[in-house]
């Protein structure tokens, strides 16, 4: 009889995205029972908040690293844990099978797709409120593990000034131009395009927008209640018609009904 030999599973948790105690204990045992864990190792900035739970992680045997966050309100561990994976994959004196991260981060997706090129097994270890589907397709395995922070920790990340406040969509009613103000930019529409345009009727985005400027000096697209240059002429569909996306390779040609004689 063939013994089928259990393989050698190294685990790299994202300690400042997952830090709850009981589910990486779960998480742990979990993994046991499939192969041998030859390596555990949690990243995260240890001088702070998760600084509470470091006693835990070495009890369960976890090695911590420390990278600090050089930034406020951004998370360096994510390149840190690429570099110890790597550093893991290359190491001659580790024979690893399988990877398991433990993080719900979706910016790991390369790592994983690189690792599973290289023959070795990706086990990701992530909460399930998030979009794990994507995750489940660049990985061998997904194991679903509880995200909640230790009460303590999410206390002091939401007291932290230091933290990014999280950005909310709130929708402003952009500024209108009066009836006034619209046929003031029209006749400056209309005189700069005639002074710019090349023998194919166009003209870029950039060099109208200078030409307007030379015509007007005090010409200015947000005090007429646009972020973007492109935005304001967009919204004459009747005069101009814009091609292009992105700004370096917009052009602006003159609708021929709207042409002056």
């Amino acid at each position: 009889m063939t013994l089928v030999q259990k393989p050698n599973i190294a685990v790299i948790i994202d300690a400042e995205n997952i830090n709850n105690l009981a589910s990486i204990n779960e998480l742990i045992d979990i993994l046991e029972m499939d192969g041998n864990v030859v390596l555990k190792r949690a990243v995260g900035d240890w001088f702070r908040a998760i600084k509470l739970v470091q006693n835990g992680m070495r009890d369960m045997g976890v090695e911590l690293v420390h990278q600090p966050n050089f930034v406020p309100g951004n998370n360096m561990a994510d390149v840190r844990i690429v570099i110890e994976a790597i550093e893991i994959l290359h190491n001659p004196d580790l024979d690893v099978d399988a990877f398991a991260v433990v993080s719900s981060d979706q910016d790991f997706l390369p790592l994983y797709d690189r690792l599973r090129e290289l023959g070795k097994r990706v086990i990701v270890a992530g909460d399930t409120s998030t979009n794990h589907a994507r995750i489940e397709r660049h990985s061998d395995r997904f194991i679903p593990i509880n995200q909640v922070l230790e009460p303590e920790i999410r206390s002091i990340y939401d007291r932290d000034p230091r933290r990014k406040p999280k950005r909310t969509v709130v929708k402003v009613a952009r500024k209108r131009m009066n009836r006034n103000v619209r046929t003031e930019v029209q006749e400056l529409l209309y005189r700069a395009m005639a002074a710019s345009v090349d023998e194919r009727g166009t003209v870029s985005a950039a060099k109208l927008y200078q030409t307007m400027r030379k015509m007007k000096p005090d010409f200015s697209v947000k005090r007429l209640g646009y972020t973007q240059f492109a935005r304001l002429i967009k919204s004459y569909p009747n005069v101009v018609r814009v091609r292009g996306n992105r700004s370096a390779n917009i052009t602006v040609q003159l609708r021929t009904h709207a042409r002056r004689s």
